[in-house]
């Protein structure tokens, strides 16, 4: 069985975008997993997520990284259609549906599981803030046994769907209260083809399971841990319409995330993650039993194509 898997994702086009097209090389690097505009969140999640999310009751540890430009679906994907996943649970994005998929886990196989989670930010610059604890700005990581973790981050006991949406909400509410929002380096557009400063913090929601079987003799535990990033946008800058740049800031940061996590040489690997706070985080649940999905969401105009072949090629290499 792989552990690696490429998913692509249109989201439905918001007022003022136009029509999204798939670039052909990558849709044949996804070997199926290609889904339009008119998918919704409940069947994406169920087609190219869900079976490796309920594995993580059985100690499988699973990484979730989200790629593609400003407005083309990452946070869309992640964390559902804005302003409705309280009230309508069709609405809700992956973040949420993974603990519906625990809670059904545990049930079909008798299980007990304690489920925690976080949720932070990596600015450009490396800090880790903690969006559940305004007075945590700057985590720093700790290194044990090969492995990192940051024993300063808020873990936040979950038990129902709704927990999560809770989470969800105060983290929202720290950001704006703490100006990530706001800030030059945050900035989002409805519109990717006009000026704009690139969004470069990456949001990243964590998940730890630990979970054991009622009928099992044994006193087995799993651990596990689910960890979904919504990466930094690339940035767009329009100078002339036959002539446009795309500056990959995204890319990069998948590339050597990605690079970092698979490589064979397990201690040149570890030492890799000493410059980087985003493969420090994921670095402890990618060796061992673990799983990695990689979704690109997709932006291209129809009119005025915007190819992404180089990207595209170095996803495939890489995935």
């Amino acid at each position: 069985m792989s552990s690696q898997r490429l998913v692509l994702r249109c989201k439905p086009c918001q007022e003022g975008e136009k029509h999204r097209v798939l670039d052909m090389e990558l849709v044949e690097a996804a070997k199926g997993m290609q889904f339009g505009e008119n998918v919704a969140h409940g069947e994406f999640f169920t087609d190219a997520v869900s079976d490796w999310v309920g594995e993580a009751m059985e100690g499988h540890s699973l990484i979730i990284l989200l790629y593609g430009l400003p407005s083309s679906g990452k946070s869309y994907t992640a964390f559902g259609s804005p302003g409705e996943s309280r009230s309508n649970p069709k609405a809700r994005g992956i973040i949420v549906r993974c603990m519906d998929e625990f809670i059904k886990t545990a049930a079909s196989k008798n299980s007990i599981a304690q489920i925690k989670g976080s949720f932070y930010h990596i600015t450009s610059r490396g800090q880790v803030a903690d969006l559940l604890d305004a007075r945590k700005r700057n985590l720093q990581a700790k290194r044990i046994d090969d492995k990192f973790i940051f024993p300063d981050a808020t873990k936040q006991s979950l038990t129902t769907t709704q927990d999560v949406v809770n989470l969800l909400e105060k983290a929202q509410l720290m950001r704006n209260a703490t100006g990530v929002l706001r800030s030059d380096e945050a900035t989002r557009s409805l519109n990717p083809l006009r000026d704009y400063k690139p969004h470069s913090t990456h949001a990243v929601f964590h998940y730890t399971i630990e979970s054991c079987n009622n009928n099992s003799r044994v006193d087995e535990v799993f651990a596990s841990q689910l960890i979904i990033v919504d990466l930094a946008g690339s940035q767009i800058k329009t100078f002339h319409a036959e002539n446009s740049i795309c500056i990959d800031n995204g890319l990069t940061a998948l590339h050597n995330t990605l690079l970092n996590l698979s490589s064979s040489d397990h201690e040149a690997a570890t030492e890799s993650c000493l410059s980087t706070s985003l493969t420090q985080l994921l670095f402890p649940g990618f060796f061992g039993n673990s799983r990695l999905i990689v979704i690109n969401t997709l932006l291209m105009n129809e009119t005025e194509e915007h190819t992404t072949k180089k990207n595209n090629k170095l996803l495939q290499r890489i995935v």
